[in-house]
């Protein structure tokens, strides 16, 4: 494959070798920053889009749970204050 009696053509090979792999490590980048998006777009998906506060917690399976019993915390004070 490569003749080392001839320097132009065994430079040529090595070139061509390097480009090769330059060209496989680019794909194989590339290949990575489209499959981490896709996992990031699905992990966005299937989160909850309430909005969280210190008291939520979601837990799969089971929804948005609260552990002061399900109202927010401002809504309590608000109350209190009346």
């Amino acid at each position: 494959m490569i003749d080392f009696g001839s320097p132009e053509l065994t430079w040529l090979s090595i070139a061509n070798i390097a480009l090769g792999a330059a060209t496989l490590l680019c794909l194989a980048l590339v290949i990575g920053a489209v499959a981490k998006e896709v996992v990031v777009r699905a992990r966005k998906r299937s989160v909850a889009t309430v909005p969280m506060d210190v008291h939520t917690l979601a837990v799969p399976g089971l929804g948005t749970t609260m552990a002061d019993g399900g109202d927010p915390v401002e809504q309590k004070r608000d109350k209190e204050q009346e």
